[in-house]
């Protein structure tokens, strides 16, 4: 009985490690109420991407593994000075974060940070720049989503879904199906 039990244990023990290299975290994240000037930086193939609806903005979806980085950036890059060899700074959304499974949730820590030209010099190079940068540190269920209020106005809505590695999700035994 010892030996099953053992054997058994092991065997729990290397599917362990599998599955948590094919559990992935899905990110679907939105901002609503947030003013237009933040993304007018932006080309209009950009502002495209973010497919914005009724004073809401849908970034794409991106999906890390457990505990890795997962980055979504829709930026367009300007010189920050009047010389050609002056540095460049991206304007528009970036979104840095890193999701986390823990138990029956999902932690999600990181930043947002939203930049655009506020001064353009003569010449119509960037002469200054506005950030709003925002930490994100929320505690979620699979499947739910959380909001952060944002310094400026508006609001950044989160979801974070678990999936497998064809990117479809799982289904968590902690809800009805």
């Amino acid at each position: 009985m010892k030996a099953l039990v053992t054997l058994l244990m092991l065997a729990i023990a290397a599917l362990c490690p599998a599955f948590a290299e094919q559990v992935q975290v899905r990110l679907d994240i939105k901002y609503e109420g947030v003013d237009a000037k933040w993304f007018a930086d932006l080309s209009a193939k950009a502002r495209k991407t973010l497919k914005p609806t009724e004073g809401i903005y849908y970034l794409p979806a991106v999906t890390a593994k457990d505990g890795e980085k997962a980055i979504i950036k829709v930026v367009e890059e300007y010189r920050a000075g009047e010389t050609t060899s002056a540095r460049t700074v991206p304007c528009g959304v970036i979104v840095d974060c890193s999701p986390e499974v823990k138990g029956r949730g999902i932690r999600i820590v990181g930043k947002s940070v939203l930049r655009r030209v506020s001064q353009k010099a003569v010449g119509g190079k960037a002469a200054q720049f506005a950030v709003q940068e925002v930490p994100i540190d929320l505690e979620i269920e699979d499947g739910v989503s959380a909001s952060i209020d944002l310094t400026g106005g508006g609001q950044m809505h989160v979801r974070a879904t678990l999936v497998d590695v064809a990117g479809r999700p799982l289904r968590n035994p902690n809800k009805p199906a």
